[in-house]
């Protein structure tokens, strides 16, 4: 189990790119709805601003992130070029990496 951690700010993507990644409300809720029903996820949250998208999810079965990814890349259409990929950062972060801070 890992927490997914995928997105873009305005330090790392244009406007251009950003605004095709934000998402409304219920855009962010039916997407994280698919991604808990598909079992790729266990929880999830967006954040979207207008300076920032990001994606926060604790994965399923170790398989998230080119899922997530991919969802983002999908939301920048048939425009999606090398340069606005690159522009989705991701991280992973697995709780056994953790556990050692968490213990006291």
């Amino acid at each position: 189990m890992a927490l997914i951690v995928a997105g873009v700010s305005h330090q790392t993507a244009p406007i251009e790119v950003r605004e095709k990644l934000a998402f409304r409300s219920d855009e962010a809720l039916r997407e994280l709805a698919r991604l808990r029903e598909s079992g790729i996820i266990r929880e999830g949250v967006a954040l979207s601003t207008c300076n920032r998208t990001e994606i926060y999810a604790v994965e399923e079965n170790g398989d998230a992130l080119p899922h997530i990814a991919a969802m983002l890349a999908r939301r920048l259409g048939n425009d999606a070029n090398s340069r606005m990929c690159a522009a989705i950062a991701t991280w992973r972060l697995t709780f056994s990496a953790l556990q050692p801070d968490l213990n006291p």
